[in-house]
């Protein structure tokens, strides 16, 4: 019945669709069908498919916590704290953030895995039997969640080098801010595994929770590293495609982005599905092993 009084609606308007009714149109249609997309695949009858599912989900949705987060935080950071400091210093800033988001992670991970409790009660078994499902979830979702915002600070403070003159003088240059990026999360990692291992093993003996939060953290620290530098490794590609590079949030000016070849991204997208094809064929590979 709906349906008809919008069909008739429709007829009895005399002017034609215009672009923006088309687009709203379809950005509903698309909604929908995304919407009963997802309800198909999360009630799918085989249990791997909706766990996997409900696992791409989490993390989009933690990735757009993340991004506001951050973006609330950081923004109130740039115009306060960065705008009034002279330029030489607005990187130093910008590391002092990315080691605080750095820290947070190791804190709050802690947290979550006991490390602040005392020893003899984390290795009594009831306390593992009551806590340690809980424990699971919880370092699970915050370590993702610290993770994007963790790897957002990396891109913040790496995307502007590449916008600097040195590195923004060629596509190759520029993947010169993603060989930083490397070392400074191996450096970061590093630190804080030293760190962690010297508390994990004081009373040289490694309980249940102290593994699942040095399990938890390396995971999210890859996180960080996977994300920050195939960031600014795509810009450097888009810098080599197009001729333009974009900027540190990844846009581009109105005046190029709207007057690209029709190869360009034809280029890019092959791009994207042989690095897909190789990674499916890398999994593929551990799961025959």
């Amino acid at each position: 019945m709906v349906s008809h009084l919008f069909w008739a609606v429709a007829l009895a308007e005399d002017e034609p669709a215009s672009g923006l009714d088309v687009g709203l149109g379809a950005s509903l249609l698309i909604s929908i069908t995304m919407m009963m997309g997802l309800y198909y695949i999360t009630n799918f009858p085989d249990p791997d498919i909706r766990r996997y599912a409900y696992e791409v989900l989490n993390s989009t949705i933690s990735i757009f916590c993340a991004v506001l987060l951050f973006s609330a935080g950081n923004d109130v950071f740039e115009k306060e704290v960065v705008g009034h400091l002279d330029p030489k210093w607005a990187t130093s800033a910008r590391v002092g953030v990315t080691v605080f988001w750095f820290t947070v992670l190791q804190l709050v991970t802690a947290r979550l895995a006991h490390q602040f409790e005392d020893e003899d009660t984390r290795k009594k078994h009831e306390f593992v039997h009551q806590h340690h499902e809980t424990t699971d979830v919880n370092l699970s979702s915050a370590g993702v969640l610290l993770a994007h915002i963790s790897g957002f600070a990396c891109i913040n403070l790496f995307g502007h080098l590449q916008q600097q003159h040195r590195f923004s003088a060629s596509p190759f240059a520029s993947l010169g801010s993603a060989v930083l990026a490397l070392c400074f999360c191996a450096f970061m990692n590093k630190i804080t595994r030293v760190i962690r291992h010297q508390l994990i093993h004081r009373d040289k003996d490694m309980d249940e929770f102290e593994e699942m939060w040095d399990e938890a953290v390396q995971e999210s620290e890859n996180d960080v590293f996977s994300l920050c530098v195939s960031f600014l490794c795509v810009q450097s590609l888009r810098f080599a495609v197009s001729g333009t590079l974009p900027n540190d949030e990844g846009d581009e000016a109105v005046a190029t982005l709207f007057h690209h070849s029709w190869y360009e991204p034809v280029l890019l997208i092959l791009f994207g599905s042989a690095g897909s094809l190789v990674l499916t064929m890398y999994f593929l590979g551990l799961r025959s092993v």
